[in-house]
């Protein structure tokens, strides 16, 4: 990253953000002035643009806008605090007219403290709230400043319209509920990729689902985002298609739990990192579930009770026929293999290609256990340690000679946060960056770099080593009170008409309403929770970073239709299951499960830790999903994908590859493959007390 920080005080830290208007995303970056090129990708803009305002405003920094022919335009003034016309002293958002954005979080999904912490920290523009389309889809902030979504009238037939860039969009009536077809209706917002073929053409290959992971992740932002990518790897004869399903985004009716981003940072403000970081902790974060569930019924039973996973499959059965096919067409990620499952479970006879990847446990998820996920989240980090020790000294900063010794000394370091926390303190400027770095937030930053362990491991286990010298400046803007220091702050130049409703605290809502809905737990005790957690307590050292079950405790209103069948089927064409052989919140053993119960599928392995093939670049893993897609083509049973991404490479791996033996439709795919792993779309899975989704890089 070039070096164009201006100081923001005697004694602080130089700031940098790099306004890269590049084909693909529109970002902020902020580093530190230091002799290496650290940098967090913290702040993202996008058609979501309002809401995604700088933490840290009033700050002296100078903007670099870049656009793609090169040329750069220079800014001095404070960080996102431009002077209102009448000269006051309101604060005020940068504008920008971006053409792509980063996506995701919910980011998380949507978590709370961690899923807000992990979403600044890495995606913050993608995932909240309909970020296909500013105030939720009524005006455009990226190039397009004609389209509106509220201008889209909804239809029961698919009418596709002109949006964003390459793209089109839709909203697809279907019913509220599928029992009572003549009653209300659903709005499914859906956006497609088109395919390069026209849909007359013998060639053209129809539509290919994306669900992007998490229940509530949003579909629409991560085709728009990343459609063409998923399309050089699937074959440039399919339409590549992006939904917000039931109650999420841009999809109606919807829901939420607070009509304002103050009212839902008052309530999160205390809720525990960790299940089982202080005796409290796991009765807090019940307590907590209690209200929210309560909450959540008093405002929204009338939609929630419609919001179930097999409604959703219906809707992709649904979409499927509206574009003139019968049998589905999918990838889906993390939560998305969920869907998957059920989907093909419901409609055997309606499968056409269907991948799933990162795959959960659908039997687990919808006991509502979570117990599960995390049987390979120590190998994930131990993974990360044995990579430390290949890359030597000068390369990962906790390097020791064995991997053992590299994770004694992450335990050694975790453990001194417990009791003596780093307080840090930027500098006496005007927008201060300050925070403790406690343990729990080091665990859940740790455990979060394990979801995209080829882009975040060593920039994270590298911050650890400055931890041990006492410092956490690096990493005190994601700590909760800096964030929630944003979401507390009125911002007194936007709109009176600021979201109501406001799309819920980083999608945490919408995570519970399908994931809790669609569980067998119904008015559990707290003894009753207790008993699942000591049950789990020796499956992963992070299980206190797993607080689902906990969320899901008080949830109140139960799916309509809930999941009542079997996953031992014989479905028309058989399923391609892709896992890694590490995933730090879907075993490998999952993929093994599910397989056996669906006749003729066969799982892929590939060789990383990490969430989602798409965690890393392997030619060999996506050239398979291709060859399924193309023709249905499944690997050989045992097979096992080796990555060219790895976690402490130096350089870029991309440009140092041997590309001579490859034909340029495999550059294009390692190409595509690479740019999937680079904006890692699948939600993290921390919820309330960190355990859930989000959903976010495969999540699901």
């Amino acid at each position: 990253m070039d070096r164009m920080g201006e100081r923001i005080d005697s004694v602080g830290s130089f700031v940098n953000i790099d306004f890269s208007n590049r084909e693909d995303n529109f970002s902020w970056r902020l580093s530190q002035n230091t002799n290496e090129d650290q940098h967090l990708p913290v702040l993202n803009s996008g058609p979501f643009g309002d809401q995604q305002r700088s933490r840290y405003q009033n700050a002296k920094v100078k903007f670099v806008e870049r656009a793609s022919n090169g040329n750069e335009k220079e800014h001095l003034q404070s960080c996102c605090a431009n002077e209102s016309n009448n000269g006051s002293n309101h604060t005020k958002s940068v504008t920008t007219n971006p053409t792509r954005w980063r996506l995701f979080a919910p980011f998380q999904a949507v978590v709370l403290f961690s899923l807000a912490s992990y979403v600044i920290w890495r995606y913050a523009a993608g995932w909240i709230g309909g970020d296909v389309g500013k105030d939720h889809g009524n005006g455009s902030s990226h190039g397009v400043e004609s389209f509106k979504w509220s201008s889209v009238e909804p239809s029961e037939r698919l009418e596709w319209l002109k949006c964003y860039g390459e793209t089109e969009c839709a909203r697809f009536l279907v019913p509220l509920d599928y029992s009572n077809p003549k009653g209300a209706k659903a709005a499914i917002a859906l956006v497609k990729y088109p395919a390069k073929v026209p849909a007359t053409s013998e060639k053209y290959g129809g539509p290919v689902l994306i669900n992007s992971g998490e229940p509530g992740a949003l579909g629409t932002s991560a085709v728009y985002r990343l459609g063409k990518h998923f399309q050089t790897i699937i074959g440039e004869q399919f339409d590549v298609v992006g939904f917000d399903p039931r109650g999420v985004g841009l999809t109606t009716p919807t829901f939420y739990a607070f009509p304002n981003k103050h009212e839902a940072g008052l309530f999160y403000v205390d809720y525990p990192l960790l299940v089982n970081v202080s005796s409290e902790s796991l009765g807090r974060a019940y307590a907590y579930s209690q209200i929210l569930g309560a909450k959540m019924e008093n405002s929204s039973r009338d939609v929630l009770q419609y919001v179930s996973t097999p409604a959703v499959a219906r809707d992709m059965l649904a979409i499927t026929k509206a574009m003139g096919y019968d049998k589905l067409q999918y990838w889906g990620f993390s939560y998305g293999s969920v869907l998957g499952a059920t989907f093909s479970a419901m409609f055997p006879n309606n499968v056409g290609r269907i991948v799933l990847d990162g795959v959960f446990d659908a039997e687990d998820y919808y006991a509502g256990q979570w117990s599960q996920n995390l049987l390979d989240a120590d190998a994930a980090l131990l993974d990360v340690c044995e990579a430390c020790v290949k890359a030597g000294p000068r390369v990962c900063r906790i390097y020791e000679e064995t991997a053992e010794l590299v994770l004694q000394r992450i335990n050694r370091l975790l453990e001194k946060l417990k009791v003596a926390p780093i307080g840090a303190y930027s500098s006496p400027g005007p927008a201060p960056w300050y925070g403790i770095v406690s343990y729990d937030f080091a665990k859940l930053i740790l455990f979060m770099s394990l979801y995209i362990t080829h882009s975040d491991a060593a920039f994270v286990i590298n911050k650890l080593a400055q931890f041990e010298k006492g410092d956490g400046l690096i990493l005190t803007p994601l700590t909760s009170r800096m964030i929630y220091r944003e979401f507390l702050t009125c911002d007194c130049s936007a709109p009176e008409s600021e979201l109501p409703p406001f799309y819920g605290f980083w999608d945490i809502e919408h995570f519970l309403a399908i994931a809790c809905g669609d569980s067998e737990i119904e008015n559990e005790s707290f003894e009753e929770v207790q008993a699942v957690y000591r049950e789990i307590a020796n499956t992963s050292s992070f299980v206190d970073a797993w607080g689902i079950h906990a969320a899901c405790s008080g949830w109140k209103v139960k799916g309509k239709e809930r999941f009542q069948g079997s996953f031992n089927q014989k479905t028309s064409h058989p399923l391609l299951l892709v896992s890694n052989r590490a995933d730090p919140v879907a075993p490998l053993q999952a993929a093994y499960k599910m397989s056996k119960g669906f006749e003729g599928s066969v799982v892929l392995t590939q060789n990383n830790s990490g969430h989602c093939s798409t965690s890393a670049t392997s030619l060999c893993t996506h050239k398979a999903v291709r060859a399924y897609f193309q023709n249905g083509t499944l690997p050989e049973k045992g097979t096992v994908c080796e990555t060219e991404s790895s976690i402490f490479y130096r350089g870029n791996f991309l440009e140092d590859i041997d590309k001579t033996s490859m034909t340029i439709e495999d550059v294009a795919i390692l190409e595509a493959s690479y740019a999937l792993q680079k904006k890692y779309f699948v939600p993290i899975h921390l919820f309330p007390s960190s355990g859930g989704m989000m959903s976010g890089n495969c999540d699901g």
